[in-house]
């Protein structure tokens, strides 16, 4: 059967609890947000959770964030249901996301939040294939730019980077944009200050117009 996607309206929905079930099984600890505090941002009208589900079973979720600007969204998680991996419910559940952030932004890049690969690791590498999977998608990838996710529980989260899906007429991003995303992406999803010394760190090293490149060199 095909999956149907639908948004989540109340944190109380039961289908919550069950994507909750999915988000702790598939997304490592050290990137967790409390489900409480997930819980919240279901109301919150800058946040959204998209919902998969298969004969009346959720069997995966996606979450955004699209910021009062419009100017970009945030894909902060996508997972499915362990046993349907492989089965290309990924792509129709991200197909599905894409189509529900452009009909609220537009033709506004898409960012995603992806760990890093390390060095020595094999092809069966789920990082690996993540990026794979992503790149499949016409992901590129922001040049130079490490980026650092906010500990969420008291873990430190994995060297990550950031993606950017769409806006095909972008060869570059600009810093001063990037600026402004991070700051929106810290304060709404992470709720940290704009100062917050991560942001101006991140940018240091970055030229005036960040490219934009293809993730095949790191496959």
């Amino acid at each position: 059967m095909s999956p149907t996607f639908t948004v989540l309206t109340s944190g109380n929905d039961l289908r919550f609890d069950a994507a909750m079930r999915i988000y702790r099984e598939a997304i490592d600890p050290s990137e967790q947000k409390p489900q409480e505090r997930l819980r919240t941002l279901v109301s919150n009208s800058r946040y959204s959770f998209l919902i998969a589900e298969i004969a009346g079973e959720v069997v995966g979720f996606a979450s955004v964030y699209i910021p009062p600007t419009r100017e970009f969204w945030l894909l902060e998680y996508l997972a499915v249901d362990a046993g349907l991996r492989s089965s290309g419910l990924g792509s129709k559940l991200f197909a599905a996301t894409i189509a529900f952030a452009d009909e609220r932004t537009g033709d506004a890049p898409g960012i995603l939040e992806v760990e890093k690969p390390g060095a020595g690791i094999g092809a069966d590498d789920p990082m690996l294939r993540r990026l794979a999977f992503y790149n499949r998608t016409g992901c590129r990838l922001m040049t130079g730019l490490d980026y650092i996710l906010p500990p969420q529980q008291g873990e430190i989260p994995p060297p990550m980077l950031l993606l950017v899906h769409g806006a095909p007429q972008l060869a570059t991003v600009e810093r001063s944009a990037l600026h402004r995303w991070l700051i929106a992406i810290y304060g709404d999803v992470y709720d940290l200050p704009p100062e917050d010394a991560r942001i101006a760190r991140m940018l240091a090293a970055l030229p005036e117009r960040v490219p934009l490149v293809s993730l095949a060199a790191l496959l």
